[in-house]
């Protein structure tokens, strides 16, 4: 059962929100973005899937205002079918949800904010030295042509949400070439190092995403290869770590 019309009754509300673009979804219908970030697509008029962090899904299936998702039943995603008219109204809360919990992670004030760590953000001098510094973590991953899309659409759509639900701060990301191997990197930025250990501890243990590594992994086989860690603490005489961070 659908109501007709309802997606794009869907589309006329959503693409009004600020910053939201409309795209084609990889499986049919249409997705939403805020910038890189997902929060939902809507398949055709019957069936909106919406990604949130873990508490949000439990909280929605618990009240019955959603539905585990129809592909991955034990992750962050929900499902919500359009069976009548009503339904239009509450597809639309639903993803105004995941906008808002997008928009309020992206506009979360960075920890020692966009200046060089030991810095000082009113006089430029140097901060006292027992003040904590912001670190970066460079993350390098041999990825493999093969199945380079199944890893960009795992990482897009599932790892980075995740991640930003446990404090990870995603500077940038990137794709480079060697000589032997396809790359993908990416930039970190934390508030110290006990941060940076209890966020990944935390992100290792979450169940929608080991859920997540094993259907990826059983559809696609290994997405990873070696993988390089580097944490980057300033120069003392070190400028800005990145224009505008």
């Amino acid at each position: 059962m659908s109501v007709r019309g309802a997606g794009d009754q869907i589309k006329a509300i959503v693409s009004t929100w600020d910053g939201i673009s409309p795209q084609a979804h990889r499986f049919g219908g249409t997705e939403y973005r805020l910038g890189s970030r997902e929060i939902g697509h809507v398949h055709g008029d019957r069936l909106v899937d919406i990604p949130v962090p873990t508490n949000v899904r439990n909280e929605l299936v618990a009240a019955g205002q959603a539905a585990p998702h129809h592909v991955l039943p034990d992750s962050g995603w929900v499902s919500f079918y359009i069976r009548e008219p009503a339904d239009v109204r509450r597809a639309i809360a639903l993803l105004q949800r995941s906008y808002d919990i997008a928009v309020a992670q992206r506009t979360k004030p960075r920890p020692g904010g966009c200046l060089a760590a030991g810095v000082s953000d009113v006089t430029g001098k140097a901060e006292p030295p027992g003040r904590p510094m912001m670190i970066h973590q460079l993350r390098i991953y041999e990825i493999f042509e093969r199945n380079k899309p199944a890893f960009h659409a795992r990482f897009r759509d599932h790892a980075a949400r995740i991640m930003r639900g446990y404090g990870f701060d995603i500077v940038a990301m990137w794709e480079a070439r060697t000589p032997r191997r396809t790359e993908f990197v990416y930039l970190l930025a934390w508030p110290d190092e006990d941060t940076k250990t209890a966020a990944w501890a935390q992100f290792m243990a979450d169940e929608e995403w080991k859920e997540i590594k094993r259907v990826t992994s059983a559809a696609h086989g290994d997405l990873v290869g070696e993988i390089e860690d580097r944490v980057l603490v300033p120069a003392g005489y070190s400028p800005r770590p990145l224009p505008g961070r």
